[in-house]
């Protein structure tokens, strides 16, 4: 791979983490807009309350639960990213 063709990859990558990082920063706009807590989020999705709290921060990146919390939540997502 050359030097170009590398710098257009990472440069899509950070593209696509920021982009990953507004969807989860909007659904978390939407959880606290809603009163709902970190908890009973938690309990509705099946996962700990430290493993949303990650989530949340962006400390882990999990599709499966984007999706899922995007989807109880009413945020939509849409995330691209495209290997030339």
């Amino acid at each position: 791979m050359n030097e170009l063709h590398m710098h257009t990859l990472v440069d899509k990558i950070t593209q696509f983490e920021q982009t990953y990082k507004a969807a989860v920063e909007n659904i978390v706009q939407a959880r606290k807009q809603s009163e709902t807590t970190q908890e009973s989020m938690a309990e509705w999705l099946d996962i700990s309350r430290s493993t949303l709290t990650d989530f949340e921060n962006c400390k882990r990146h999990d599709f499966n639960l984007l999706i899922k919390y995007g989807y109880y939540m009413g945020v939509d997502i849409k995330l691209n990213f495209e290997i030339n």
